[in-house]
């Protein structure tokens, strides 16, 4: 039976993907599904890259993958207002990545419907109708039309970096969570486990040492303090 591991939010952070990626196998996951923000606040993108490379993978655009684009276009004073927002993670792109693979980034699909199990799942990063648009927990219901809908068996949201598993216009619709940057504080990465043919989900949390990253925080963004500060909170 086909398993498939559903990842989203990774943001350049390679030390939670890889336990993570580790973890998916170790269940039985032959592939992965990357809703979206792969890169954007933290500083590995070119790993997080290589380690996705790996894995048979459909890989949808998130925000951060358009936000890169703004970046990439911007002048002196709107790089460093993405900075203050967002820290330096779309610097280490710039940096790390070749311009093909910037390009390919900012080129991924959005939305993107496919055939997976017998049934037609929807992937998105955000709202179908909208990239950036927030789907939280407790909007679910009435969020989705169902002709945004229409002909999908289950449909996958990020974006919000909250776990989600409820129904809208007759949907399932389920949320993986956030591996980089979870914010329903429980610092583990968080992720899903799919098994289309018998339309089982199952949650997923994994610990990871954070101390590395923690401290290229401080280096890199010490005034964001949000970065580190929504990576550590448990209360």
């Amino acid at each position: 039976m086909t398993r498939i591991a559903v990842l989203a939010d990774i943001h350049g952070n390679a030390d939670a993907l890889e336990p993570v990626l580790r973890a998916a196998g170790d269940a039985g996951a032959t592939r992965v599904v990357v809703l979206g923000d792969l890169v954007g606040y933290y500083y590995e993108p070119a790993r997080v890259l290589d380690l996705l490379a790996a894995w048979p993978s459909t890989i949808i655009r998130g925000n951060h993958e358009e936000l890169l684009g703004v970046w990439l276009a911007g002048d002196d004073t709107t790089r460093e207002i993405m900075r203050a927002q967002f820290g330096s993670g779309f610097g280490a792109c710039e940096s790390e990545l070749s311009t093909s693979t910037l390009s390919w980034l900012r080129q991924l699909p959005h939305p993107y419907r496919t055939e997976v199990g017998g049934s037609e799942a929807l992937f998105s990063h955000g709202h179908p109708a909208a990239i950036d648009r927030y789907v939280y927990p407790d909007s679910v219901d009435g969020a989705l039309s169902e002709n945004e809908v229409d002909g999908a068996g289950i449909v996958w949201l990020a974006h919000t970096h909250y776990p989600i598993d409820a129904t809208s216009s007759g949907v399932r619709i389920c949320n993986p969570g956030s591996v980089g940057q979870p914010r329903d504080r429980d610092p583990r990465a968080s992720w899903a486990l799919w098994e289309p043919a018998a339309g089982k989900v199952t949650w997923h949390r994994t610990p990871y040492d954070q101390s590395a990253l923690l401290r290229e925080i401080a280096k890199r963004d010490p005034d964001a303090r949000y970065l580190s500060d929504v990576l550590t909170r448990t209360t």
